[in-house]
């Protein structure tokens, strides 16, 4: 999947309105979520559960959550060490 564009990260996710550029070569991580119906599921007793509302998750242009369906055979992200 090749995205090209431009993102804003607004005040709603904490981050100071910031111009990032999206383009083919490029690695990012981009999360689609709907503002009005995201919600966390997740409580102490019930720890492992998905978030409501989350559209799509795209790890370096590959597609790793689409609506409700989760690719685990997908590895797109990429081991970061410090050295």
């Amino acid at each position: 999947m090749d995205i090209a564009g431009r993102v804003i990260c607004d005040h709603y996710v904490g981050v100071p309105a910031i111009n990032y550029i999206i383009e083919k070569g490029y690695f990012a991580d981009i999360t689609v979520f709907n503002p009005k119906t995201v919600n966390s599921l997740v409580s102490f007793t019930n720890p492992f559960q998905y978030s409501e509302g989350i559209e799509y998750i795209i790890i370096n242009g590959k597609m790793v959550l689409e609506n409700d369906k989760y690719y685990p055979e997908v590895y797109a992200g990429k081991v970061l060490r410090r050295n």
